[in-house]
């Protein structure tokens, strides 16, 4: 029996697709009339799943067991129904191998192809095509990877929903975008931050700011995250290099 696709929409954060996962839950009965499944019930669920993933709940303020499980029961969803799966979440753009590999052993059993949304001047940069590389090793080949590159004379929200709605299967002209505003997770980021509560609808004065301050708070936390797996990593690699160095002179004192 064929196996089943999933697509992991993992942005690049600020490339114009943080909306992707709103819309998702927004439009799931429609998604599923279309024979696509979302799984998720809301957006804040698959933001914590990516936490989970990468193990950075205390940055965000969240308690461990407030994450903990939230991947698994997403991906139990995934058994109940037929058709491509899409999820979308920025924030596991910075995944390392072994969280991707963590993230990718529980949909064991799906086809999963990752999605990359970036704009133009994000495609020269290396590090895109150093997470492409990386994703390709995660799901098993380049073909599996699938970088849509939004052109810089179109509005990329529009052109990235539609760009998505091609390659997985959907009409998105009939799936409105939704308005612009702050996704839940940076809602609680910022009321943390405030000290205010912040419940309600966001004002809609001032939504493109509002939009590209939200983007640019994301890509922030994700490179944050990814400089802090570097620095982890070097601190690694300098521990064996001391204790390399440290090897000849036990020799010479022992004999």
């Amino acid at each position: 029996m064929a196996r089943r696709t999933a697509y992991l929409h993992i942005g690049l954060p600020g490339s114009g697709g943080g909306f992707v996962e709103t819309a998702l839950v927004e439009h799931s009965e429609s998604l599923t009339e279309m024979g696509v499944q979302h799984p998720t019930i809301t957006d804040d669920e698959m933001f914590r799943a990516a936490v989970e993933i990468r193990r950075d709940h205390r940055a965000w303020g969240y308690r461990r067991r407030e994450v903990e499980g939230t991947w698994a029961e997403i991906c139990r969803r995934t058994r109940r129904g037929s058709g491509p799966i899409l999820l979308s979440q920025e924030l596991l753009a910075a995944c390392t191998d072994d969280q991707a590999a963590l993230l990718l052993d529980t949909l064991d059993g799906h086809e999963v192809h990752v999605v990359v949304t970036a704009r133009r001047a994000d495609a020269e940069r290396h590090e895109l095509a150093d997470l492409a590389r990386r994703w390709a090793r995660a799901v098993g080949g380049a073909e599996r990877v699938h970088v849509l590159v939004a052109p810089t004379y179109v509005e990329p929200r529009a052109w990235i929903w539609s760009a998505l709605g091609e390659l997985v299967g959907f009409d998105a002209a009939r799936l409105p975008l939704p308005a612009p505003g702050l996704p839940p997770h940076l809602m609680r980021s910022l009321a943390q931050a405030t000290g205010r509560d912040l419940d309600g609808d966001t004002p809609t004065e001032g939504e493109d700011q509002l939009w590209w301050a939200s983007a640019l708070l994301s890509a922030t936390l994700v490179e944050v995250a990814r400089l802090r797996e570097q620095e982890r990593a070097l601190a690694e690699r300098n521990a064996k290099l001391e204790r390399k160095r440290r090897r000849p002179r036990r020799r010479l004192s022992d004999a």
